[in-house]
């Protein structure tokens, strides 16, 4: 872990292959928390909602805090981070 600009800070990202590999491991370079702690990988798949909120308790449990969230799903869509819905989220495949 570095110094960088978000140093100490909780970032949840993750990808299984693609553009999304490199940018899930940018917060760790940078000095982020990383939540799986070398103790395996947390699945998720975005369209469920089961699976964020277990994500969610597991955040609440594990670091109380979460300051980021990279979410590269694999579609072209934009919102901002308020504007999201949960039917937003299950468009994504």
């Amino acid at each position: 872990m570095n110094g960088g600009r978000i140093a100490g800070k909780v970032v949840v990202a993750g990808a299984s292959r693609g553009r999304g590999v490199a940018e899930a491991a940018a917060p760790e370079r940078e000095g982020a928390t990383d939540v799986n702690g070398g103790e395996g990988v947390r699945r998720l798949d975005v369209t469920l909602a089961d699976d964020w909120a277990d994500l969610a308790d597991f955040l609440r449990g594990t670091c109380g805090a979460v300051h980021g969230l990279v979410d590269d799903a694999g579609i072209a869509w934009r919102a901002r981070p308020g504007e999201v819905t949960a039917k937003d989220m299950s468009r994504v495949p």
